[in-house]
Parts: structure tokens; sequence; C-alpha cells
């Protein structure tokens, strides 16, 4: 009888340890697996995410660019625009002067320059001129004044009262009025005057010198 209580002991701790192997490995196996799980899972979602950002910045870029043609490009707004306010010319250039559209058109041979802003409205135009076209005080004050420098251009800015938007000329802003500009150059700098209708003369830019 102890030989088989004993036997009995061993064959019941044998078949608990068996039952407790049969538990603990699928156990083992379930963990192992759902670990592999979400390790694969993690690196999808870095996977993913890498894409995502790699086609983000892609994306930026692209409508970087497209901003960046549209800025270059002059609105066929602008060209409409301008037939409506003088005619069908004839050889009408275009061009992007930040933040105008231009159109660069002659007339007798003379260089005319018609500015249209964002919105395709005309801002004003400019007119290659005679220094002699200058009011008479203003040649006076220039010859004096600048005696030791060359005139090299003349423009005059027609302003276009109808639209608030300011010129830029030079590089430089000014409030809308009808003015002359005249450029001056000597061996060490290149100067910008500005004159209104009445002949007083005002410093505008200092340009980089001529070569």
């Amino acid at each position: 009888m102890c030989l088989s209580a004993v036997s009995f002991l061993k064959l019941r701790t044998l078949k608990n340890l068996v039952m407790k192997k049969l538990i603990i490995y699928p156990a083992t196996i379930l963990m192992l697996m759902f670990s592999v799980t979400l390790r694969a899972q993690d690196k999808n979602k870095t996977a993913m995410t890498t894409m995502r950002s790699i086609k983000k910045s892609e994306t930026k870029a692209e409508r970087k660019e497209i901003r960046k043609e549209d800025r270059n490009l002059v609105s066929d707004m602008s060209i409409n625009a301008f037939i409506d306010d003088f005619g069908n010319i004839p050889n009408v250039a275009w061009e992007k002067e930040s933040p105008f559209d231009v159109a660069i058109y002659h007339k007798s041979g003379v260089e005319h320059k018609a500015f249209y802003d964002y919105n395709s409205k005309l801002v004003g135009t400019t007119t290659d001129e005679k220094f002699a076209d200058l009011p008479k005080n203003a040649q006076n004050k220039i010859k004096k004044e600048y005696s030791t420098y060359k005139v090299d251009r003349v423009v005059f800015y027609k302003d276009n009262e109808a639209n608030d938007t300011n010129m830029l000329l030079y590089g430089t802003e000014f409030e809308d009025a009808d003015n002359y500009f005249v450029e001056l150059s000597n061996k060490d700098k290149h100067i910008i005057i500005q004159v209104n209708p009445e002949g007083q003369i005002f410093f505008f830019e200092e340009l980089p010198n001529k070569v």
C-alpha cells in the first residue's frame, strides 16, 4: 500500500508538471507571437510615417515650386486689361517685375511701360523722356548741384489716380504721383534724382555704379 501511495503521488506530480508545461508552452508561444506581431506593426507604422513624411515634403516642395512659377508668370487678366486700357498695340513684350506685370511697348521709337498690380489694375506708366523735357528750374538745379555727373536717362512716371497702389521704381517704393526720374552717373556713383512737375528735385536712390 505504501509503494502504491508513493507511486500514485509520483504519477500525480509528474502529471501536474506535464499539465503546467502544456499550459506554459502555449502561453509562451502566444506571447512570442504577440511580441513579433507588435514589432511588425511598429515597423509598418514607422515605414508609413516615413512615407507620409517624404510625401509631405515632396508636396511642400511641389507647392513651393508652383508658387515660384506663378510669381514668374504674367497674368492673362493683366494682358486683357492692357488691351482694354490701351487698345491692341502690336509687338507688346511682357515681363514680371515683382510685384507687377509689365507691358513694354514702343511709340514713335520711344519706350513705354505699363505696370499692373496683383489685381491686374493699372498702377501707372513710364515713358522715356529727354533732359529738355524737365521743368526749366529743375534743369538748372541739376546742372548746378550735380555738375560732375552726366545724364544717362530721364523717365517720366504717369500715375493712375484711380489706383491707390504705391509704385516701385529702381527697387524703391514711393507714393503715387506724377514724377520724373533722372539717372545721373560719374566715375564714382550712379544715382537717381526725383523731379516733381513743379521742378523741385529730391535725391531718390543710389544704384550700383556702372562698370
